[in-house]
C-alpha cells in the first residue's frame, strides 16, 4: 500500500518522464538532420566567407569616386 501511495504522489513526475522518454525515442536523431541539411550549411558558410573576403579586399565605392 505504501508503494501505491508513493506512486500517486509522484504521478505527474512519472507521466512527464514517460512522455519525455517516448518523444526522445520517436524523434529523429541530430545526425540524421545534419546529414540531410549539410549542403545548405556548406553553401551558407561559403557565401558568408565570400562576403567577408570581398568586404576586406575591395575598395569602398565612395573612395573610388573621390579618386576620379
Amino acid at each position: 500500500m505504501e508503494i501505491q501511495e508513493k506512486s500517486l504522489e509522484f504521478k505527474f513526475v512519472l507521466i512527464f518522464i514517460s512522455c519525455t522518454y517516448l518523444s526522445h525515442q520517436s524523434s529523429t536523431s541530430f545526425l540524421t538532420i545534419l546529414a540531410y541539411l549539410w549542403p545548405l550549411f556548406l553553401s551558407t558558410t561559403l557565401f558568408l566567407v565570400t562576403i567577408i573576403v570581398f568586404s576586406k579586399t575591395s575598395v569602398p565605392c565612395w573612395i573610388a569616386l573621390l579618386d576620379s
